[in-house]
């Protein structure tokens, strides 16, 4: 094992975990054991399975309770949303959405996707008392990143938005330049010309179907 692969484990048992809170203890520095917290707490997230999603709650919690570092509790505050929207605990992850915007408010030198994910969560669950917030969240906290992926996601946040509150011409604009992202086949970066494309098989969603549907509507429909 590395000196790095202690805090990069994608497998969590109980001997790993007193490993882990051995290393852990003997580090130097809050913002380091919030750093270790935060980046072994990404790798078991990723794995997506209920345990170690637990798991990696388990060791956000302690990250931003015991150590409250500022730099990293927008991003951990971010992925315990996501973890606990993997265990569908949504009233839970919405709560921990809100905790990482206020820490980036807090703290605004640091950017996450939680404006992205959020808004998303609301859109794809039609939590229509939501999308003002959703929105605010965008505008305020959202930093864009070129990539078309990222693109596509605020302009269909945007437009679903738009046009459940009846602006159908704000709906239409964002829903074309969210499908003109989804169909660019380079990012527009010199050295990353293809990274952060819109995988294909988004365009087998409903909230692709949903944004290439507003699209084509710049005035209301018969109901």
């Amino acid at each position: 094992m590395s000196k790095h692969d202690w805090y990069r484990r994608t497998e969590w048992s109980e001997v790993i975990r007193k490993e882990f809170f051995e290393r852990l203890k003997r580090s130097r520095g809050n913002h380091n054991k919030a750093q270790y917290l935060r980046i072994q707490a990404n790798y078991l997230q990723n794995s997506g399975t209920p345990e170690n999603l637990r798991a990696a709650l388990e060791l956000l919690d302690l990250l931003c309770f015991d150590y409250p570092v500022s730099t990293e509790l927008a991003q951990a505050h971010f992925q315990r949303a996501d973890c606990l929207k993997g265990l569908g605990q949504t009233d839970e992850a919405i709560a921990a959405y809100r905790e990482s915007f206020k820490a980036q408010r807090a703290f605004p030198n640091v950017h996450t996707q939680a404006p992205i994910r959020f808004g998303l969560h609301v859109v794809h669950n039609h939590l229509t008392p939501l999308y003002r917030e959703a929105i605010q969240a965008l505008d305020e906290l959202w930093s864009p990143s070129g990539f078309p992926i990222d693109t596509f996601h605020e302009h269909a946040i945007r437009g679903i938005v738009a046009n459940a509150q009846d602006d159908f011409a704000k709906a239409s604009l964002h829903a074309r330049k969210a499908l003109e992202a989804a169909y660019a086949t380079q990012s527009g970066f010199r050295f990353h010309r293809f990274l952060g494309l819109v995988p294909k098989k988004v365009r087998g969603d409903p909230l692709f179907e949903e944004i290439r549907r507003i699209g084509k509507v710049s005035k209301p429909q018969e109901r």
